[in-house]
């Protein structure tokens, strides 16, 4: 019964959001959420699930021993959102662990080779399995506490919960690249973590521009080369201005105001002139 009228509502909210969404795109994001997580819990009756008081963890029986330890670091995680971001979660955050790459992508529609330790999507995060990506490094098996402490640092969690605060709060009112800056900047600010390598380093890459960023951000050749300028970019605006004007901005944002509006009225200049001086300060230090 309860699933019957969760579809009921959905439909509703359909009918609601084709009559409304010429007035506004805000109305399309409880629509998607829930059609979203109505067809994933089609998809995954069959995995096991662990619930607690802010996440539902959904996950393949065989990959028990996993999922109990990211379910308690997925509830940590949204306590420390809690706590460091004034930020009440509605209802617990979904989240599916896929055994495999290739589960992952087959979940997106992904092509050969693209490949992610997680994803944030519609209001659910999306993980892979962390023996994936930890390349062997740990086991939980044979050392549980050294795997724990790889997830925790390594881990996705941190940048997914991010992603999903500012869809939430702003409704998703900002372009690609300025989401990924600021899950980057959390991740950095919460555990230290930056990515770093050869494909991303300024000094010998050709930098990309802001129209490039923001109009190219997932199509760009060099991927590392986006995050790392986004993420540089946000970190400069939160060291020259202070987080408390940062945040004033996303509270402009959940208001409606258009990105580049609030972005003007919040720092005294265009998005495009702010991004330019920090790339040339950068670049000529």
């Amino acid at each position: 019964m309860k699933t019957t009228a969760r579809w009921i509502r959905f439909l509703l909210w359909v009918a609601v959001f084709l009559f409304f969404s010429r007035q506004s795109i805000s109305w399309a994001q409880p629509v998607i959420y829930e059609g979203n997580q109505l067809l994933d819990e089609f998809r995954f009756h069959q995995w096991a699930t662990i619930r607690k008081p802010s996440i539902i963890l959904t996950y393949p029986p065989k990959l028990a021993e996993q999922a109990t330890v990211i379910a308690d670091e997925a509830e940590k995680t949204v306590h420390d959102f809690q706590t460091s971001w004034g930020w009440q979660i509605e209802q617990p955050v979904h989240i599916y662990l896929f055994p495999d790459r290739a589960s992952l992508r087959e979940r997106f529609g992904w092509e050969p080779g693209v490949s992610a330790s997680g994803v944030y999507y519609a209001g659910a995060i999306y993980l892979l399995n962390p023996d994936c990506w930890m390349n062997q490094t740990a086991s939980l098996k044979e050392n549980p506490w050294k795997w724990r402490q790889i997830f925790h640092f390594q881990g996705p969690l941190y940048h997914e919960f991010a992603h999903l605060y500012l869809d939430q709060l702003t409704r998703g009112n900002y372009p690609r690249w300025y989401t990924e800056a600021f899950a980057q900047w959390v991740e950095y600010r919460a555990l230290g973590y930056e990515w770093k390598t050869k494909a991303n380093d300024l000094r010998t890459h050709q930098s990309y521009s802001y129209r490039n960023l923001d109009r190219l951000f997932d199509r760009l050749p060099n991927q590392a080369l986006a995050y790392r300028e986004s993420f540089l970019f946000f970190r400069y605006m939160v060291q020259t201005k202070g987080f408390k004007r940062i945040d004033h901005f996303h509270r402009m944002l959940a208001e409606g105001i258009p990105f580049a509006d609030a972005w003007r009225q919040c720092f005294g200049r265009p998005v495009e002139q702010s991004f330019d001086q920090w790339l040339n300060q950068t670049l000529s230090g």
